[in-house]
């Protein structure tokens, strides 16, 4: 035998001599090596390898008979998983970012076996004869990698199982050296789960994804970004997301990254995170065929800018965004409009102020925008302002905008609780049938005011108010039900209820409590520091760079994980 094969064989593992090969990308020497007779110790080591030659070479790999329990099992479960990757990647992976283009690029393995009298060449599945010499040779059949890929047979989903992910685990258990193995497969079983739509199991083989750093320093993110996305871990984690580059995903992480500070509450963050789009021109911010990522960043970013006390710098945002948005129906927008409101209500209410009212929305909407800057104003403590926005309401020329300001007095006489003047105003909302003169479309507007009224009265009751005024307000949210159209009847009734703190059934649940935070009707009562959600986005989940799980060289430290592949491609945690 010649002296490398001889010294190959008494290594101190049964797996090193191969390990030592195929580390070496001699094919050559490995093929030899498996071609030689050897010890029944080997033979697991060499079920592995022949299994990995068989894939370098793209040549059919054998079915695993399910009576074979041997330890290595899952090892080669993982190189039947990665010839089925090839079949979905089809012709894109010579360039695709995996093991891929390695195998498919010609000179990334040493084929030579030796200097044959007829230049053999290593090609595999391999038939071996000795030489007088005792030297090996193998004549092979040539490489299948020029052909395409067939389609893989178990599907990709179906090699990549739950049942296959539980045993690598359970092998890992004690044996930590497989942990990144388990981790890149938990990873690939979420990426192929999602794309499918399968949300509930994707969630549960991204729960294993832990800890994320297993996946190796370019993947890890990946991990993170991949149990917040699922659910796995609270929206709150995307703040760990800061800093850190996500190339063609960046925006859609931003958007991400974002709500996490935002529901953090860290405004230095959110202010420097947010900040690209203030530098959008006005039509490009809000043009309805653009994203809608820039325009949910520049709401978050006068967040952030309001919660740092930059009074400027949120009347700048609010100058950009209208009225070149107002026409964009968009939660982001929305809450854009109500944050400006809610600025606003600190000020009276003047001929500036209300040009920038009218700039919030289309037209048609600025009473409704002027009564909720009264309330806000009323609830800051700004009453001159409230007083105001009521004045400049009972005066408007429009039938809903003069029903929206005795709305807005009664319930600047509740927080008073000026009870005269609470009823006075309740009359003027509702005169007297025969005299009310409001079209369909007027009253639709008016109930709508008093159903947010009583939203308002009724979340306030209990701790704002004295016995006297909530007996007051429980005679007339009735009298409000039987006024308004019929299909606010079961908002009021649920307001009732909150009031008296009953049970009412709601959707056809007797077991449900409503209590007065609760939205009802068609009525957004979110409180105000609500977060809303971001946009849909779609991420292009990077995948790992290997699937496989080979055993070290010889000379790895002791304890050293089972690699995935060569230099950079290994993406695994070493």
């Amino acid at each position: 035998m010649p002296a490398a094969l001889l010294s190959l064989t008494l290594a101190a593992s049964a797996a090193d001599p191969f390990a030592e090969a195929f580390w070496r990308k001699d094919l050559g020497l490995l093929v030899a090596l498996l071609a030689e007779p050897g010890d029944w110790r080997e033979d697991e080591a060499r079920a592995l390898f022949s299994d990995l030659v068989r894939l370098v070479n793209c040549e059919p790999l054998p079915p695993i008979p399910s009576s074979d329990p041997t330890p290595l099992r899952e090892e080669r479960q993982l190189v039947r998983l990665e010839r089925a990757r090839r079949s979905r990647l089809g012709t894109a992976a010579a360039s695709s970012p995996t093991l891929w283009r390695d195998i498919l690029s010609p000179s990334f393995f040493n084929r030579a076996l030796g200097a044959g009298p007829d230049g053999t060449v290593l090609f595999w599945p391999v038939e071996t004869e000795k030489w007088s010499a005792e030297a090996l040779r193998a004549k092979v059949r040539p490489s299948g990698c020029a052909a395409a890929p067939g389609q893989a047979k178990p599907a990709e989903l179906e090699l990549a199982s739950e049942v296959l992910l539980l045993n690598l685990q359970r092998a890992a258990s004690p044996d930590p050296t497989l942990r990144p193995a388990a981790a890149r497969l938990a990873y690939q079983r979420a990426v192929l789960l999602a794309r499918a739509g399968q949300a509930d199991a994707a969630k549960q083989a991204a729960a294993q994804v832990l800890p994320p750093d297993l996946l190796g320093p370019e993947l890890e993110k990946y991990g993170l970004l991949l149990r917040l996305e699922t659910g796995v871990d609270p929206p709150e984690g995307y703040a760990a997301l800061f800093g850190q580059s996500f190339g063609a995903n960046q925006a859609a992480v931003n958007e991400r990254l974002a709500y996490g500070l935002h529901r953090n509450g860290s405004w230095e963050l959110l202010k420097k995170v947010t900040a690209e789009p203030r530098a959008l021109a006005p039509a490009a911010l809000c043009d309805k065929a653009s994203s809608p990522f820039p325009r949910d960043l520049l709401y978050r970013h006068a967040v952030a800018q309001q919660k740092l006390g930059a009074t400027a710098e949120v009347d700048a945002v609010l100058a950009q965004a209208f009225p070149a948005c107002a026409y964009v129906a968009e939660p982001a927008v929305e809450a854009l409009r109500d944050l400006a409101i809610g600025h606003y209500a600190r000020r009276t209410l003047d001929a500036v102020l209300e040009k920038r009212l009218r700039e919030l929305d289309p037209p048609g909407r600025l009473a409704r925008d002027v009564q909720k800057l009264g309330a806000r104003a009323l609830h800051a403590g700004n009453l001159p302002g409230a007083q105001v926005a009521m004045g400049w309401l009972i005066t408007d020329r429009t039938a809903a905008g003069r029903a929206r300001g005795w709305v807005l007095e009664a319930e600047i006489a509740y927080a008073l609780q000026d009870g005269k003047r609470f009823d006075r105003a309740v009359q003027s909302i509702f005169p007297d049938p025969a005299i009310d003169s409001l079209r369909p479309q007027e009253r639709d507007e008016r109930d709508r005011a008093v159903e947010e009224l009583a939203q308002a009265l009724v979340t306030t009751a209990e701790d704002q108010v004295d016995a006297g005024f909530r007996k007051r307000l429980h005679e007339q949210i009735p009298v409000w039900r039987e006024r308004a159209a019929i299909k606010r009847e079961p908002a009021f009734n649920a307001l009732l209820a909150a009031l008296e703190a009953k049970p009412v059934p709601l959707n056809g649940d007797k077991r449900r409590r409503p209590t007065a935070e609760v939205a009802v009707g068609s009525i957004s009562v979110a409180p105000p520091e609500a977060v809303i959600l971001p946009p849909a986005v779609q991420f292009d989940w990077p995948e790992p760079y290997s699937l496989l799980a080979v055993p070290p060289p010889p000379g790895a430290p002791r304890g050293a994980a089972y690699r995935a592949w060569f230099g950079e491609g290994d993406d695994a945690k070493r």
